[in-house]
Order: structure tokens, then sequence, then C-alpha cells
């Protein structure tokens, strides 16, 4: 298994090779508390450790109220390292131990089999998200013009 392979959850109309279970994806990812996630992110930033931060320097770190505060503060690796510490945080708070067990009741299940569908999109959701910040840092901080990013257009 590997990070990217998240690209590949439910395509149905892929080889049965290149499929990849919901179920034994996020597994995989919780299997180190999420580290998989944690070194994508510490790779794609260019840092060796993720620093700790408060919850106010989080939000401060995060929230933008303008478009020319989103411009100066993508500017600044601060911002991609707060988002990188949030997304760890809603992941590891999300999907927990326990909440897994239930995901796999609930998919064997075929009443109640849309649970673990709806799970499914909240968590590829959560990494194109963090595809899109890591484009961001590419296009922004490093100046790499073949990583542009949209995400202005999504949330600006």
């Amino acid at each position: 298994m590997e990070y990217g392979n998240f690209l590949f959850i439910g395509a149905n109309a892929l080889p049965d090779a290149m499929q990849v279970d919901f179920l034994n994806y996020l597994e995989w990812l919780m299997n180190d508390n999420f580290a998989p996630l944690e070194n994508e992110l510490k790779n794609r930033l260019e840092i060796k450790n993720l620093p700790k931060r408060s919850n106010e320097q989080l939000i401060e770190g995060i929230i933008v109220t303008s478009q020319k505060e989103f411009n100066k503060k993508t500017q600044d690796k601060n911002f991609y390292v707060c988002h990188a510490l949030s997304v760890l945080y809603v992941m590891r708070r999300i999907f927990t131990h326990d909440f897994f067990d239930t995901l796999k009741i609930a998919a064997a299940d075929k009443h109640t089999k849309f649970l673990t569908n709806e799970y499914e999109q909240i968590l590829r959701r959560i990494l194109l998200d963090v595809e899109d910040l890591c484009s961001l840092y590419s296009w922004t901080i490093k100046k790499d013009p073949k990583y542009k990013s949209y995400i202005r257009r999504r949330y600006i």
C-alpha cells in the first residue's frame, strides 16, 4: 500500500489489481497513527519534523479574512505547517480504532454499508485537500510552475 493509493479507492472501473478498498487503506493509515500521511506532509513541505503549535497558533496560522491576507499567509511556510498539523489532528480524531471497528461492522451489513461510503468520501476529500495544499506550497514557496494550485478558487 502507498499513500497515493487513496486516488483509487472505490474506483470500480479500474482493473481489480488497481482497485483500493477503503477499509484496507484506512487500516493501513491507522496502523501507525497516520504516519504515512505525516511522512508525506513532511516530505512535500520539506521539513524534518512537524513542530508543536498551540490551538491559538494553529487558528492564527490558518484562518484568513481576505484575499490580501490569504496572499500574505501563503508566502509563509507556517501557513502550510499549521494546515498539516490540523489535518493530522482531524484525521486522528475522526478515524479512531473504535470507529474503525464500527465501520467494519457497518460494511458487512447491506443496510448500513452506506455509512462506509460517506466516510470513504470524507477521507478522500481530506486527502485531496492535502494534495491541493501541497500543490499550493510547491507553486507559492518553491516557485515550481508544474504544480499549479486552484485552492484559491475553492476556498476564497
